[in-house]
């Protein structure tokens, strides 16, 4: 997992240069900061604002972090397969199959409520409270699932009905293959049993 702190160091010391990409495995990005002085200064300070707002502690030492690994845990039990392709510190996104047929996916992110200084912040300026938020892996992945609805209702699918994401709670399930949704749900309920 990357390291919050050495990519918040490499960023302030040698962000201009892009290390902290390099460091993030973002090699595209990295040589385009490293090219341009860290997009003119400008990348350089939001990445700098980004890392800032990022919880201290990596999601494996969260409270909901435990909920995640009962969730895997029933879900293998029910004969599914549970494989991670996300693992960052603010998000962990794990893909749900059955017979090797795509079923989902499962994610946990960080809880986005803000730390001291970003609370200051948005206490004097209105609008950081809205980018702040939107910049977190919480308020990301709630635009994307606003996005995928309206796509499915586009397209003829009540969308709502294939998700389970609890209101205040960090952990959710999409049952989704592409446009359409997935014949085999049943995964969703093993969820909601376990997160309540």
């Amino acid at each position: 997992m990357i390291n919050k702190w050495t990519s918040l160091k490499l960023c302030l010391f040698l962000g201009w240069l892009g290390a902290h990409r390099f460091y993030e495995r973002k090699t595209a990005t990295g040589i385009l900061y490293m090219c341009t002085f860290g997009l003119f200064g400008f990348g350089w300070l939001f990445d700098l604002w980004i890392l800032l707002i990022k919880p201290d502690k990596p999601i494996t030492e969260s409270y909901q972090y435990n909920t995640y690994l009962e969730v895997v845990e029933a879900l293998q039990k029910s004969g599914y397969d549970v494989s991670e392709f996300v693992r960052e510190w603010c998000l962990i996104r794990a893909s749900i199959r059955r017979d090797s047929v795509y079923c989902g996916h499962i994610f946990i992110v960080a809880d986005p409520s803000p730390g001291f200084v970003s609370s200051m912040i948005g206490s004097i300026f209105s609008q950081y409270e809205k980018y702040r938020y939107e910049s977190t892996e919480y308020g990301s992945q709630k635009m994307i699932l606003k996005y995928k609805r309206s796509s499915f209702e586009r397209n003829g699918y009540d969308f709502d009905s294939y998700h389970y994401w609890p209101d205040d709670s960090l952990i959710a399930g999409i049952a989704e293959t592409s446009y359409k949704p997935t014949e085999d749900n049943k995964w969703l309920s093993i969820l909601k049993s376990v997160i309540g």
